[in-house]
């Protein structure tokens, strides 16, 4: 049995609807797309399915009967202990199932916490290996999580203080802030593209947009059309930026436009 097939059994045992079980953590859509298994939900994600569902995360991740469980367990209770942790999951094997991304992803995470350990101590070359080794791990997981490249960015910047990491982190901030607006956390994706000074206009109209600061949205997302050009999101975006403004007429035309330039008959 799937994953997702593991999920909506489980749904439907609990006598839940898509759209009550996705709560304001996820679309229906997104929900729907992982019960057929055309996505991959992140750990996160699956954690909160989970815990929505009253059933561990093993759950779905594949059969009681897989030996690999145990290892993930151990290395889990080894958690406070990374370098235990870590000799725990040397003894995971591949089996082909979503639980080899489950391990890639927590071993990233666990070298990451030993880079950040490696660092504090002065050992600039250990920490710079185990963050090379945490960035491989997560890109071998479809469970990859964007905050451990964003981390990992960050601490390279502090162990090398004159590279210039802006076009490195850019693309992992931008990556992030769509994560946490897609997540109904427009507060915390404004926060990373203003930190990160990101230059992003259409994601950062979106984002003012979803705040109600229409003005301020309207206005980056013209500089985005000027930009890149008009797309369907974009001038829809516009629109509602116009309609809450009370500016009827932009948002007539620009309707017009969405109607002959996208929706043509």
């Amino acid at each position: 049995m799937t994953l997702g097939q593991r999920l909506r059994q489980a749904r439907i045992a609990a006598g839940l609807s898509q759209r009550q079980l996705c709560g304001a953590a996820i679309t229906r859509n997104q929900l729907s797309q992982l019960e057929c298994d055309r996505a991959v939900p992140s750990l996160g994600t699956l954690s909160y399915l989970a815990g929505r569902l009253g059933k561990p995360v093993s759950y779905f991740l594949g059969e009681s009967a897989s030996p690999n469980l145990p290892v993930l367990e151990e290395v889990c209770a080894q958690w406070e202990r990374p370098r235990q942790a870590l000799l725990a999951l040397e003894a995971y094997r591949p089996e082909g199932s979503v639980l080899d991304d489950l391990a890639s992803l927590l071993e990233a995470r666990l070298r990451l916490t030993l880079a950040r350990e490696a660092a504090a101590e002065g050992e600039s070359g250990g920490a710079q290996a185990l963050l090379e080794q945490a960035l491989a791990a997560n890109g071998r997981s479809r469970l990859e999580d964007a905050s451990i490249p964003a981390a990992a960015s960050v601490l390279r910047g502090e162990l090398n203080p004159s590279e210039d990491l802006s076009q490195v982190a850019a693309p992992v901030l931008t990556a992030l802030a769509k994560q946490r607006l897609a997540q109904g956390k427009p507060e915390e994706a404004l926060t990373l593209l203003e930190t990160g000074q990101v230059d992003n206009p259409s994601l950062h109209g979106e984002v003012l947009c979803a705040l109600g600061r229409y003005a301020q949205a309207l206005e980056l997302l013209i500089q985005a059309e000027a930009r890149t050009g008009s797309t369907r999101a974009l001038l829809l975006q516009m629109e509602t930026c116009c309609r809450e403004l009370g500016d009827y007429k932009g948002a007539y035309d620009l309707a017009m436009r969405i109607r002959n330039e996208f929706d043509p008959r």
